[in-house]
């Protein structure tokens, strides 16, 4: 909305403040009968002053997107209200509606990807999950979860995709399960192998063999090694095609 001007605002208020006090002194000071006509006279000059008071005016019509964005915001919030209140089913749908007017808002899908996963609902979870851009923070155990199940649907490009914001999510923190970063750059291998992208398969397996050649440099991810060279002749086979 655009304002009157600092001067006609403050002339404005100075005319309101003026007639109120003109009103009480007139109260305070004439007597009953003759308050009536005083009365009259100050309400017909307010009458004038508001006749010629200038409306605020729109800066600028709001466009569809503003619409679009309002529609999103308000969406939203009662999305984060059905949430408190439990009634989760409620609170996906409504995020989801909010997304649809968000213009890709990634502060909605990450809401909805976590929340669509914690109903049980992958499908839906891996379509909006496979919108996200890296800087969106997300617990990267939801992603790998997604992924894998992308991998037995036999989706591995999308499993990929989900797979690199997990990585990229496990660089921002440090509390990350030890071994997980060796487990998860196999996987990678193994389904760029299974893409025929094997220049990206030899770069995620190049991760595994420098752990498995240089232990002393992460001691943690001995475990994941051990698991990984259980059957270490197909392991072996699978990074040496690659």
């Amino acid at each position: 909305m655009k304002l009157l001007p600092r001067s006609k605002r403050f002339s404005l208020r100075s005319t309101a403040y003026q007639y109120g006090w003109a009103c009480l002194a007139l109260i305070a000071t004439t007597p009953v009968a003759a308050q009536q006509n005083s009365l009259e006279v100050v309400r017909q000059a307010i009458r004038h002053a508001v006749d010629d008071a200038t409306p605020l005016e729109a800066l600028r019509s709001r466009s569809e997107a503003d619409e679009d964005h309002l529609h999103a915001s308000s969406l939203f919030a009662e999305g984060r209200v059905l949430l408190r209140r439990d009634q989760l089913p409620e609170a996906l749908a409504k995020y989801e509606r909010a997304y649809r007017y968000s213009n890709r808002s990634q502060t909605i899908l990450a809401e909805i990807v976590p929340l669509a996963f914690r109903l049980g609902r992958f499908d839906e979870a891996c379509r909006y999950a496979l919108h996200l851009t890296p800087q969106t923070q997300l617990d990267p155990f939801v992603l790998r979860r997604l992924a894998m199940h992308l991998t037995e649907r036999e989706s591995y490009n999308d499993a990929l995709r989900l797979y690199d914001l997990a990585v990229a999510a496990d660089r921002d923190t440090d509390d990350a399960p030890p071994g997980l970063s060796v487990i998860t750059q196999f996987e990678m291998g193994r389904l760029r192998y299974l893409n025929d992208d094997f220049t990206g398969s030899a770069k995620s397996f190049r991760h595994v063999v420098t752990a498995i050649d240089q232990p002393e440099e992460r001691p943690a991810d001995q475990p994941a090694i051990e698991a990984l060279l259980r059957d270490g002749s197909v392991t072996y086979a699978l990074m040496a095609e690659s």
